[in-house]
């Protein structure tokens, strides 16, 4: 390949990404602020899968985390805006398998606490 070649394939990749599957919702116009905060707090599970800390903080209270180790199995993403109803959501997640690249779907309901939307439950595959 020339120095051209190169540079091209190169910037293209910067451009488009490097294809790690982490997909992310921040920055997209979801219509409404709790939409967007429902995005962004899906991104917070790939940024937290593996700590059960971040994770805690991320559920809503009396509500249990999944396993972290099937978390940590998974990517997720926006697979649909967010449907918001007062201080309760829904929402479809796309869940791509980090291993096997198998996708599905599963929705998720979000509820608004004093300190913002966390997850009420997660179903997973």
């Amino acid at each position: 390949m020339t120095y051209r070649t190169l540079t091209v394939f190169f910037t293209l990749a910067l451009l488009t990404g490097c294809g790690s599957g982490d997909a992310t919702n921040k920055g997209l116009d979801l219509g409404s602020a709790d939409a967007n905060q429902i995005g962004e707090l899906i991104d917070a599970i790939n940024e937290a899968k593996g700590n059960p800390k971040r994770l805690a903080t991320i559920f809503a209270a009396g509500t249990k985390a999944p396993d972290a180790k099937k978390l940590n199995a998974y990517d997720y993403s926006l697979g649909g805006k967010p449907s918001v109803n007062g201080d309760t959501a829904t929402c479809s997640v796309r869940i791509d398998h980090s291993q096997s690249g198998e996708t599905s779907q599963k929705e998720w309901t979000f509820v608004k606490q004093s300190d913002g939307w966390k997850i009420k439950d997660a179903p997973l595959p």
